[in-house]
C-alpha cells in the first residue's frame, strides 16, 4: 500500500459546517491538512447514486467514514473500507457492516486511518522497531512458526501456549488478528528478527482480571523460539513493548503473571522494573503465578 489516503466522510446532510462540528472534527480535519491528507464531506444520496450506477471507486487507498448504517453495509460488500460513525446518543446500536464504529473524532490523527486502512487490506502494522528487532500485528503466514515455538515453552515465555490440533488453533489464530487489534488496540505481537526476517517469537499486552487487581490489568506476555534464547531477544522486545504501552497507549501501569518456578522470566521483570507484589492469600486462590507490576514512573526506557 502507497502513503497515499483519501477519506470521505458521508454524514448527515453532508454540509461542512455541520460536520465540523462534531466532537473533535474540527481538529481532526486540521490535522489531516497538515499531513497532506486529502478528504471531503459528500451526501449521502450522492454516494448511494455512484452504487446504483456501478460508478463506486474501488481505490485501495480509499476509506469512508459514515453515520449511514445501511450505506455502511452496501459499501463493504464492494470491498470498500468502511468506519462507521455513531454520536454518544446512539452509542451501542447494531451497525452492521463497518470494520469500527467511533463516537467522537477526538485525537484521531493520519496514523489512525493508515492502521484501519493496513488492517482492512490484510497488511500488518508495525508497532516498534529496536536494533534487531521488528514488533508488528501478526498475520495468517506466521501461525506455523508461532504455533511450533509455543509448543516448545519452557522457562522464557508467559505466554500460554497453544491446546488444541493444529486447525483449531490456526482458526483461532486467524480471528484473533482480524478483531484484536482493531478493538483493542493492542494485542500480542509477531517479533521478527530484522537480519534473517524470520518469525522468531510474540510479545504484546493482554488483557486479564481476577481477584489480585481492581477492575482488571494489561499484562506484558512474550514468547522467543527456544532456537533464539539467551540472546537478550526477550529482553530487547519487552522493553520496546512497555515503551509503546507508556508512550502510545498513555497506560500508568502494566503487570506480569509469572510462574512461580519461572526464574528467567522473574529475573527479566527484575531488569525491566518490575516489582512483585504481595498478594493476600485470599485472593490468590488456585493461581500459580505470580503478580508483578511496573509503573510508568517505574520504567527506565534504557538499561
Amino acid at each position: 500500500m502507497g502513503e497515499s489516503l483519501r477519506i470521505l466522510f458521508v454524514l448527515h446532510s453532508g454540509d461542512l459546517k455541520e460536520y465540523l462540528a462534531l466532537p473533535g472534527a474540527a481538529g481532526m480535519i486540521s490535522g489531516l491538512d497538515s499531513e497532506g491528507i486529502s478528504w471531503a464531506c459528500l451526501q449521502a444520496e450522492e454516494v448511494k447514486n455512484r452504487i446504483a450506477y456501478g460508478k463506486t471507486d474501488r481505490r485501495g487507498d480509499q476509506i469512508i467514514v459514515t453515520d449511514n448504517s445501511g450505506l455502511a453495509k452496501e459499501l463493504t460488500e464492494q470491498g470498500i473500507c468502511v468506519i462507521g460513525f455513531q454520536p454518544p446518543e446512539k452509542a451501542g446500536h447494531y451497525f452492521p457492516g463497518a470494520g469500527m464504529v467511533l463516537s467522537s473524532f477526538e485525537e484521531l490523527d493520519g496514523a489512525f486511518f493508515r492502521n484501519v486502512l493496513r488492517r482492512f487490506l490484510h497488511l500488518p502494522v508495525c508497532i516498534a522497531e529496536t536494533e534487531r528487532l521488528i514488533l508488528r500485528e501478526s498475520t495468517a503466514e506466521d501461525f506455523d512458526s508461532i504455533f511450533r515455538m509455543s509448543r516448545q515453552l519452557g522457562p522464557d515465555a508467559t505466554t500460554d501456549s497453544f491446546s488444541g490440533d493444529l486447525e483449531t488453533e490456526r482458526e483461532k489464530f486467524l480471528r484473533y488478528i482480524q478483531y484484536a487489534y482493531s478493538f483493542f488496540g493492542f494485542g500480542l505481537w509477531t517479533v521478527e528478527e530484522k537480519k534473517s526476517g524470520a518469525v522468531i517469537g510474540r510479545c504484546g499486552l493482554m488483557p486479564a482480571a481476577d481477584r489480585r487487581t481492581e477492575g482488571g490489568r494489561l499484562e506484558l506476555g512474550y514468547l522467543i523460539d527456544s532456537r533464539q534464547r539467551g540472546r537478550g531477544y526477550a529482553q530487547e522486545a519487552c522493553r520496546a513493548v512497555l515503551q509503546y504501552a507508556f508512550r502510545e497507549l498513555e497506560c500508568e501501569e502494566i503487570y506480569a503473571g509469572i510462574s512461580r518456578d519461572n526464574e528467567e522470566s522473574a529475573r527479566l521483570a527484575r531488569r525491566l522494573g518490575f516489582v512483585k507484589q504481595d498478594v493476600p492469600e485470599k485472593d490468590r486462590g488456585e493461581n500459580s503465578t505470580d503478580l508483578w507490576r511496573l509503573t510508568k514512573a517505574g520504567f527506565a526506557e534504557e538499561t
